[in-house]
């Protein structure tokens, strides 16, 4: 079985998104986060289907779960697990490492701030890891919004990164081949994390179509 590892945020106000709460407000960060996760929990689903996975949301905070008006139990019924490790990648890391001692084959882990993201891409990442140890999706910004292996990460995959940096995924790159681990890239994209990644979404004609939640979002918060 492949595994779809979404991480996730409980998207409370002021605790997600931040720097675009800065430019629009904690309260409207919040209901775009929360419309993107909704997006992206409906693509991974749809790539489910055609690669034969499970999808799993990897989440946090540890009581994301629990009653309240920001809870994820509103949008996700599913298989789950917290994140563990006191930066991204001893998360990824620990959820790769859950889900290939569940009997997983493959794993590919995705964000919750990509609306635009395409079942097809998902697709292909498995099928690149058919020939290949790592996959990545690029993110514009230098960092992925993307991963995917067969096999658990190996600790120094990660040593020396500067999360949500330029040289992010160079250095896990340079990393890698140190490793002797052969890496497939998937097309350049992008996330959202400012107001200016919400104008190159906002600008897509096809935007309410791939991420329908996330359109209605925008269009409540006036900024479409």
């Amino acid at each position: 079985m492949n595994s779809i590892v979404i991480f996730a945020r409980a998207p409370e106000p002021g605790k997600v998104k931040t720097r675009l709460a800065a430019q629009i407000g904690d309260e409207a960060a919040a209901k775009l986060y929360a419309a993107m996760l909704q997006d992206t929990i409906t693509v991974a689903k749809s790539a489910a289907q055609e690669t034969k996975s499970e999808v799993v949301l990897c989440y946090t905070p540890d009581d994301a779960f629990a009653s309240g008006d920001y809870s994820l139990s509103k949008f996700w019924h599913g298989a789950n697990l917290p994140q563990n490790g006191n930066d991204l990648g001893k998360r990824m890391r620990n959820a790769t490492q859950n889900r290939f001692a569940d009997s997983a084959e493959r794993v590919v882990i995705i964000g919750s701030d990509k609306p635009d993201l395409e079942v097809s891409i998902l697709r292909c990442a498995f099928e690149e890891l058919e020939n290949h140890d790592l996959v990545f999706g690029p993110a514009i910004d230098g960092g992925f919004y993307l991963i995917g292996t067969h096999a658990p990460f190996a600790e120094s995959l990660f040593a020396s990164v500067i999360w949500s940096d330029q040289s992010t995924l160079q250095v896990v790159l340079n990393n890698a081949r140190h490793l002797n681990l052969s890496v497939a890239l998937l097309p350049e994209g992008s996330d959202i994390d400012e107001t200016s990644d919400l104008q190159n979404f906002i600008s897509n004609p096809e935007l309410q179509i791939k991420a329908p939640h996330f359109h209605a979002a925008l269009c409540a918060e006036n900024l479409i």
